[in-house]
């Protein structure tokens, strides 16, 4: 596979590693990140699109910011795991 080939496959791991540690957040968390981060939608934007007081779109996103933190760092610790596993044999 040339390095074209391994771009794209490191892309898509990502973005699968991306999409599992997503599904671990709690709705309120994902829905959140969903807004601001992938939208761009501006904290006042999502509270008003969420009918939330701003405060709560603040805190609600540093929490679902931090879990998602954890996610990402826990699948490349399990996926390191794997990888080892896998020289070993």
């Amino acid at each position: 596979m040339g390095s074209g080939g391994r771009a794209v496959t490191e892309n898509r791991l990502a973005l699968a590693n991306l999409l599992r540690a997503l599904d671990r957040l709690s709705p309120e968390h994902r829905v959140l990140i969903a807004l601001v981060s992938a939208c761009g939608l501006s904290y006042t934007q999502a509270a008003e699109i969420l009918n939330l007081p701003l405060e709560t779109v603040i805190r609600r996103l540093a929490r679902g910011r931090l879990a998602l933190h954890d996610a990402l760092v826990n699948n490349a610790l399990v996926a390191e795991s794997m990888r080892s596993r896998k020289a070993s044999r």
